[in-house]
């Protein structure tokens, strides 16, 4: 479910360090460079053309069960997702992005157009509700995320046959897939200030003119979760299970939620394409608001970005 707030999941599932593979129709020696967080670096096809099929497939150590997934930093327009023996998922949820191409529905089963005939979102409704399969007939954001319910395989298998922009690219590209389960997502948009920055970690040394010579580094995320206000019970044992976990997890600052009317810009890192693996840093700071006790809470984690 998609509310606008910030989610939260956990690590992969289907990382090549853990064991899990990927080969490909074409180029299959780098397939294996999605199973990672790199979402600049990853797997492009070789001699491929608009409406040729290419076939990526993602074999796990032990069959896995997940719920969530995320295709980041691609290209892909005609496409499909199977798993085990090209089986279909169900009840699939994805983001929609409004005034984008495609057949977009509301919950209700309601078109909208403009008068060009073009097909969007009304604005308020994010969601569109696939029903059985991931099948994408003309996307058009580089990154892709879907909720289903729960299967269990060893096997995931993407197919892609166009891209978005054929006169710019025809060879597909994909950088990062994820398989996951979700942890939890605070209830409402807006009821943490994330404060999020991205360091380019750059070296800076001054030459012998006092002149700035820099290397730029790799980027780090960090953010901060500082809620004024909290008074669903809920997205207070979330902050509390953040706080408690031994374990690094995913962030989606989005939640989701891709466009106008949700922002106005596309700014990093709220991103579709930006998840993070991070761990908090910080002390836990619950507290009453205004020292009430019978008033919302306020709380505090502080989240830095760690090695995937």
């Amino acid at each position: 479910m998609i509310t606008g707030g910030i989610k939260f999941f956990e690590p992969s599932y289907c990382l090549f360090k853990d064991g899990a593979t990927a080969i490909a129709s074409s180029n299959s020696s780098v397939a294996g460079t999605i199973l990672n967080y790199d979402k600049e670096n990853g797997w492009v096809s070789s001699g491929s053309a608009q409406d040729t099929i290419e076939t990526i497939t993602i074999t796990l150590p032990t069959a896995t069960t997940f719920s969530r997934m995320f295709l980041l930093n691609h290209n892909f327009a005609l496409y499909n997702v199977f798993y085990g023996n090209y089986s279909n998922f169900s009840n699939v949820i994805t983001l929609t992005f409004p005034y984008g191409y495609g057949d977009y529905i509301d919950e209700n089963g309601d078109y909208y157009g403009d008068e060009s005939g073009n097909i969007y979102n009304d604005g308020e409704l994010e969601l569109t509700a696939i029903g059985s399969g991931i099948a994408q007939a003309n996307y058009r954001v580089n990154s892709s995320y879907y909720e289903f319910d729960e299967v269990t395989t060893d096997t995931i298998i993407i197919q892609v046959s166009r891209v978005q922009d054929p006169t710019t690219i025809v060879e597909k590209f994909l950088a990062s897939f994820i398989i996951t389960g979700e942890i939890g997502a605070f209830s409402i948009d807006g009821l943490a200030k994330p404060n999020a920055t991205i360091n380019a970690n750059n070296r800076v040394v001054s030459n012998i003119n006092n002149k700035s010579i820099i290397q730029r580094g790799v980027d780090s995320f960090s953010c901060s979760l500082d809620s004024q206000y909290i008074y669903d019970q809920a997205d207070l044992d979330l902050y509390t299970e953040l706080f408690d976990r031994n374990e690094d997890f995913l962030v989606w600052l989005c939640g989701g939620r891709y466009g106008t009317p949700y922002f106005r810009v596309n700014a990093k890192p709220y991103r579709p394409l930006d998840v993070f693996r991070v761990r908090n840093v910080a002390t836990l700071d619950n507290n009453y608001y205004k020292n009430l006790y019978n008033s919302g809470a306020i709380s505090n984690l502080r989240l830095n970005e760690v090695e995937g």
